[in-house]
């Protein structure tokens, strides 16, 4: 019985110290991330897109870059093939040191826009993609709602025609979307 008890003390010992440090809610404790690649993600206004082109993003908006309150800077961006959506971010206490390149969504036929909003821990972001003739449609049809509290986990959803610059609270526990009724909440994910 004794054998027992303190086999039980150390599981308890070890799961509380593993445990330790983490916080709940947004911003809590940052995952381990491998900081070793460098920046890929092109300078803001100079995306893989063609000034004044109908089929081609713009490059003022195809990369967005966000400064979080911890000094990592959070970036989204159009690949060169203009179908395939990118995150990465830096090391806040390194601003050369970024995670590797992570793809955040596939278009059917490209994507043409990248704009969001932070309250400084989380990030939302609207991904303006079409399914079908790029450019040819006026509003996306394949547009994405992007949210992460952590920049580990990221939730996408697929908003249609979905367009315009996503608003977060300031205490980062909603977002909101100006085209329809799509809604983010920190307790239920999307609406």
């Amino acid at each position: 019985m004794q054998r027992l008890t303190a086999t039980l003390a150390a599981l308890v010992t070890l799961a509380a110290l593993a445990g330790c440090g983490e916080e709940d809610g947004p911003g809590a404790g940052p995952a381990d991330f491998d900081f070793t690649s460098d920046r890929v993600a092109p300078p803001v206004g100079e995306g893989f897109g063609v000034e004044g082109s109908e089929t081609d993003p713009d490059p003022e908006e195809s990369v967005l870059e966000l400064e979080l309150d911890s000094g990592a800077v959070a970036v989204l961006w159009i690949g060169e093939d203009k179908r395939q959506v990118f995150q990465q971010h830096s090391d806040p206490d390194d601003a050369e040191a970024w995670t590797e390149p992570e793809l955040l969504f596939e278009s059917g036929d490209g994507c043409h826009r990248v704009v969001g909003d932070t309250n400084g821990e989380t990030v939302a972001a609207t991904l303006e993609c079409y399914e079908d003739d790029l450019f040819i449609q006026q509003a996306p049809d394949q547009g994405q709602a992007v949210v992460t509290q952590d920049l580990d986990e990221w939730q996408v959803v697929d908003g249609g025609e979905l367009y315009g610059e996503p608003t977060v609270a300031e205490d980062g526990r909603s977002a909101s979307w100006p085209e329809g009724d799509l809604r983010w909440t920190a307790a239920d994910g999307f609406e």
